[in-house]
């Protein structure tokens, strides 16, 4: 079982609780656009209408991609690679999940009704992947100007070894979990789309 379903199986199991709020959320974010016209640069997204203010007369106009999309859902909001590609479940009331894939990185999001401390899942996760296989330790990463605590889970699998990174947040009624998960290099440093896409991350995260 990949280290993805072996997540859904667990937390789809764990809870079977009261619904979260009923939406439809299992857009991809789109891709965002920049459309210069004469040096001036306007917003732009994918599918949406611009109106453009001023008077152009033969006009130099470029247009640029955002090389992030915004992810901005379940109560949180963030950029990632826009090459990244992007995964929705929402079908259970109780349960839904987010994943944003690299080739070697991924964000995930898991927002669930009840009440999970990340000591919980952590050791739900070691009991999944089996003790001899797992290492916990403390980690933190700097979100809103403030340190958040988690737990790091250090996982050795048949043809390499992963590293999940667990965040809670609180939330009236419900979890969410956040997680990252990212196979290092052969030094056991993060990957390079690891280092490139958290402080992208950390900079534009947002709790709605």
């Amino acid at each position: 079982m990949s280290c993805k379903s072996a997540l859904l199986a667990l937390l789809l199991y764990v809870f079977s609780q009261a619904p979260i709020r009923a939406e439809d959320e299992t857009q991809e974010p789109p891709l965002r656009y920049q459309l210069e016209v004469d040096g001036k640069s306007f917003p732009a997204a994918e599918g949406e209408e611009l109106k453009l203010t001023g008077e152009f007369t033969n006009p130099t106009v470029r247009i640029l991609v955002d090389p992030h999309r915004e992810f901005s859902h379940g109560g949180l909001k963030f950029q990632y690679p826009r090459a990244y590609t992007f995964q929705a479940n929402t079908k259970v009331a109780h349960f839904h999940s987010w994943t944003m894939s690299g080739n070697h990185f991924k964000i995930m999001y898991f927002q669930l009704a009840g009440d999970l401390t990340v000591e919980e899942y952590s050791d739900r996760m070691v009991k999944q992947f089996g003790s001899e296989n797992c290492k916990l330790t403390p980690t933190t990463i700097e979100l809103l100007g403030e340190k958040r605590a988690g737990i790091r889970l250090d996982v050795k699998v048949v043809h390499s070894d992963l590293t999940m990174d667990m965040y809670r947040f609180p939330s009236a009624g419900e979890t969410q979990l956040l997680v990252f998960q990212d196979v290092p290099d052969e030094s056991g440093k993060p990957s390079i789309e690891a280092q490139a896409a958290l402080p992208v991350f950390q900079k534009s995260f947002v709790l709605k």
